[in-house]
C-alpha cells in the first residue's frame, strides 16, 4: 500500500535546562523519513547550553523560541499555537521516536483529520524494556483510571488541539484531561500496531512513583471521581502493584 505523506505533522518539543538530552531528541525528529514534518521547539528560558544546542540545528527547525513559561503544559500550548500541522505530536526533551520511520508507519492509509491516531511505546523499566500496547478497553474505562495511552505515541488532530489546548490548572494530568475532553466530544480514536516512541519510566512527572498520589488526585478531578470509594480502592491496588515492582 502506498504511504500517504500528504497530511502534515507538527512535532513539538518542550525543553528547559536539558542540554544533556535535547540533542538526541532533535536528531530523532530530524531523522524521520516522513516528508511532511513541521518541527517546533519551545524552550523555557534555559540557563545551561540548551539554547546553544538548538541553535546548531536552527536551519532545520521550523520555529523555536526561548522565554520563561509557566511549566511544561504552558510550553506545549505555545507550541500548539505556533503549529500548522494536520496532526500534532509531542516529543519532549529526552524522548525519542522508536525508529526513523515511526511517523511514516502511522499513515499507511488515509486518516480523517479529526481523528486521534495512537500506537505503542517501548518502555524502559528498572528490570528491562517492554513494548506496551494501549489498554483495549480505554474508551470505556477512561473515566475510572486514566487515558491508558502513552502521550508520546499520540498524533492529535491539529484543528481540534488548537481549539482545546492544555488546561494549566493541572500540574500533572493535563494530558489526560485533554484526551478525556476530546473523548467526551466524540473525537474518533484510531489505533496503529506500531511502536512510536521510546520512554524511560519514572522520568516524567506522571510516571514518577513518588508523585502517584498527586497523579491520582488530578485524574480523579478530570473524570469527576473524587468522591467515589471504588475509584480510590482500584487506584490503591495499582499503587501497591507499582511499589512492589520497584523492590
Amino acid at each position: 500500500m502506498e504511504i500517504n505523506n500528504k497530511n502534515s505533522v507538527t512535532v513539538i518539543t518542550a525543553v528547559w535546562n536539558d542540554a544533556e538530552h535535547i540533542e538526541k531528541t532533535i536528531q530523532s525528529v530530524l531523522s524521520q523519513t516522513y516528508q511532511n514534518i513541521e518541527y517546533i521547539i519551545i524552550d523555557g528560558g534555559s540557563k545551561d547550553r540548551t539554547v546553544d544546542v538548538i541553535k546548531e540545528y536552527a536551519d532545520k527547525i521550523s520555529y523555536w523560541t526561548s522565554e520563561p513559561d509557566k511549566g511544561v503544559y504552558d510550553a506545549m500550548n505555545k507550541g500548539i499555537a505556533a503549529s500548522t500541522g494536520d496532526f500534532v505530536i509531542f516529543m519532549n526533551s529526552g524522548d525519542t521516536f522508536h525508529s526513523v520511520d515511526a511517523i511514516e508507519k502511522m499513515f499507511l492509509d488515509n486518516v480523517d483529520k479529526n481523528t486521534i491516531v495512537y500506537g505503542n511505546v517501548s518502555v524502559k523499566y528498572w528490570d528491562g524494556v517492554v513494548v506496551e500496547k494501549p489498554h483495549e478497553f480505554f474508551k470505556t474505562s477512561m473515566k475510572f483510571k486514566g487515558v491508558g495511552i502513552c502521550h508520546q505515541t499520540v498524533l492529535f488532530p491539529g484543528e481540534v488541539i488548537r481549539k482545546m489546548k492544555y488546561d494549566l490548572s493541572y500540574r500533572i494530568a493535563s494530558d489526560y484531561d485533554l484526551m478525556y475532553r476530546m473523548w467526551k466530544n466524540s473525537v474518533s480514536f484510531v489505533y496503529r500496531d506500531v511502536v512510536v516512541a521510546d520512554y524511560e519510566w519514572g522520568n516524567g512527572i506522571s510516571s514518577n512513583p513518588y508523585k502517584l498520589l498527586d497523579v491520582y488526585r488530578e485524574n480523579a478531578r478530570v473524570c469527576g471521581q473524587q468522591r467515589n470509594p471504588f475509584y480510590w480502592a482500584k487506584l490503591a491496588l495499582e499503587y501497591y502493584r507499582l511499589k512492589k515492582k520497584q523492590k
